[in-house]
Formats: structure tokens, C-alpha cells, sequence
């Protein structure tokens, strides 16, 4: 299955709508190992943070169930040390990165994302 395909049998099946931005970069770089034994995943890999080994035994609270609504972890650095999400939407919009043991915003998009990640990837945790 192409990666397009993947990208179409998801917007199918969640019914987020990847941004063309998103698209573009994932053609580019579908998945990368960086330093500090980081990695971002394959898109094939992206996980519902809920669904996701790491996350599968925490309550959230309500604020925090606000944030991670919509997110996928997409990588990770120290093994499983932090894990990164991105958070969608429905309207096609720009997805914004996370660092999944604050949730804040480290990066305005997948794109932003890399540039942080290849320069150096343990500025993009708490």
C-alpha cells in the first residue's frame, strides 16, 4: 500500500483531513532515526495516543483529555523516555506537534517539526 494510499484509508477512516502541508512532508520523510536514540515513526505507525503502549493504563484528566483529543504519537526519543503526538483536526487545517508528557506545542508542523528534530532532538522535551 502506497503511502498515499495510507493517507486516504485514514482521512476515510477517522475522518481527520491531512493538510496539504502534511501530505507534502510525509512524501518527503516517512519516518527518520535521529540522535539521543530518537525516532519519528511511519506514518503506517502513528498510534491514537489512547491506544498507544505507553499511554494505555493513564487516566487523563479533563484538561488534559481536551489536549490529547484528535492526537496520534508519531515518535519518541531515549527509548520511550518522551513520546511526541501530533494533533489533528477536521478541516484540513495545519497539525501541530506535542510533547506528550506536557502536552505543549514544540512545533507548528510536521515540517517545523524535522528541522527541530535533525538540529537537535532533545530541545523538543521538557
Amino acid at each position: 500500500m502506497t503511502l498515499l494510499d495510507q493517507i486516504e484509508n485514514f482521512e476515510k477512516n477517522t475522518g481527520y483531513k491531512i493538510s496539504n502541508s502534511l501530505k507534502s512532508t510525509l512524501e518527503k520523510t516517512n519516518g527518520l532515526e535521529g540522535e539521543w536514540i530518537s525516532k519519528i515513526e511511519k506514518f503506517k505507525n502513528w498510534t491514537p495516543i489512547k491506544k498507544h503502549q505507553w499511554f494505555l493504563n493513564d487516566e487523563f484528566t479533563k484538561e488534559e483529555e481536551i489536549k490529547i483529543k484528535d492526537t496520534y504519537v508519531i515518535g519518541d526519543i531515549m527509548i520511550n523516555s518522551h513520546q511526541w503526538g501530533i494533533k489533528f483536526n477536521n478541516k484540513g487545517e495545519k497539525e501541530i506537534i506535542m510533547e506528550l508528557d506536557t502536552f505543549d506545542k514544540v512545533a507548528d508542523s510536521l515540517e517545523d517539526f524535522i528541522l527541530k528534530f535533525n538540529k537537535e532532538p532533545y530541545d523538543l522535551v521538557k
